[in-house]
């Protein structure tokens, strides 16, 4: 069932201190999170990981993004740490979907994300049933900053389609130029990372993130 739509803030951070600091600002105005997990192997990049995550006890709800290979490895330690949702990649393993009961048993949500090259074709009738939310990458993972792929806007909107009820999350390169377009291609979850955390006032930068994509969201309902 799709959930309340949301601009979620995404935390990467590669060192305890910029982690910390990340937290506290988005204590500030977020109710739910995403801290991107990287292994420097699946992307090339490496950040904190579980231990760093549960000292900062963080006030809001957040999401696990795991960029990893075997990520049925962080699974246990990802819910010690206090998510709400693990989220792992479907190219990460090829045993993806048997994992997914397996998270449902720790009591916890769980996300399947795709990186840009990925076709909506994997996501199945059978597998969008199995989970509570898709990530769709419009970056090349990794890195905060990078340039926005257009064409996986297509792909939200053809998997929009296809299952209305699944909650759709955009992940990478959005801001403030293109969050109106997302928002009214129907994704219900816009994840942003520099346009937040790179700002000299991310709470104000958060807050009218969300005007521009409730803009987006009212359009697309009122096209039907």
């Amino acid at each position: 069932m799709r959930q309340l739509r949301r601009v979620v803030p995404a935390i990467l951070a590669d060192n305890a201190a910029d982690l910390e600091h990340m937290v506290r600002q988005a204590e500030r105005f977020a109710l739910w999170a995403q801290f991107d997990i990287m292994d420097g192997l699946f992307v090339p990049s490496q950040s904190i990981f579980s231990a760093e995550i549960a000292a900062t006890s963080p006030s809001f709800q957040y999401d696990i993004h795991l960029m990893v290979h075997h990520p049925e490895s962080y699974f246990p330690s990802f819910r010690l740490a206090g998510t709400r949702r693990i989220t792992f990649h479907d190219e990460a393993t090829p045993y993806a979907e048997s994992w997914l009961p397996y998270i449902k048993d720790f009591g916890l949500e769980v996300g399947l994300a795709l990186n840009p090259e990925t076709p909506a074709e994997v996501i199945t009738a059978e597998l969008a049933a199995k989970v509570d939310a898709l990530l769709l990458l419009s970056v090349d993972p990794g890195y905060y900053g990078r340039p926005f792929i257009p064409d996986v806007l297509e792909k939200a909107k053809e998997l929009r389609q296809v299952y209305p009820e699944l909650t759709i999350g955009l992940d990478g390169g959005i801001k403030a130029e293109n969050i109106t377009e997302i928002a009214r291609a129907g994704v219900d979850e816009i994840c942003v990372g520099s346009a937040i955390f790179g700002s000299s006032d991310p709470a104000e930068a958060y807050r009218q993130l969300v005007v521009l994509a409730e803009l987006g969201w009212q359009e697309y309902d009122e096209k039907g």
